[in-house]
């Protein structure tokens, strides 16, 4: 199965989890004129994995790998289910007040409860996705 690679930087080790700064680069890395275009993004994000059974310290730098059914299923509870819950209740409320403000507004507010459940079961989803780490070898700093 293919793997995704991201390379980490350990900020902080938190019980068994890490907190974990990883460079995200766009598209254009790819592009040979990326250099020169000058519209080419690259957003540092920090994103907390378990550590598993390695032992590792701040500032050490990691392999954070992951397969990509997690980019899908992360794409699945970000997008699709959000997009479903918005359209199912525009209609449903439209249907119910033939209001269109108040349907959009509706549909909208409905996103604050799936966010928040999203908050509450975070533990699960931490669950649900396989990330995991790997050490560099010979590489970190302090």
């Amino acid at each position: 199965m293919n793997k995704v690679y991201h390379k980490g930087i350990i900020e902080e080790i938190k019980g068994r989890n890490a907190l974990i700064r990883i460079v995200q680069h766009s598209a254009c890395d790819t592009c040979k004129s990326a250099k020169r275009c000058g519209i080419s993004e690259q957003r540092e994000k920090i994103i907390m994995i378990p550590i598993g059974n390695i032992e590792v310290k701040r500032g050490e730098f990691v392999d954070v790998i992951a397969t990509p059914s997690d980019g899908m299923k992360a794409i699945f509870y970000a997008f699709i289910i959000p997009l479903a819950l918005i359209v199912v209740t525009l209609i449903l409320s439209y249907i119910a007040t033939s209001n269109e403000p108040l349907s959009a507004l509706i549909a909208i507010t409905m996103l604050l409860p799936y966010y928040v459940l999203l908050y509450i079961f975070r533990k699960k989803l931490y669950e649900i996705f396989s990330f995991r780490i790997v050490k560099q070898k010979s590489l970190s700093y302090n």
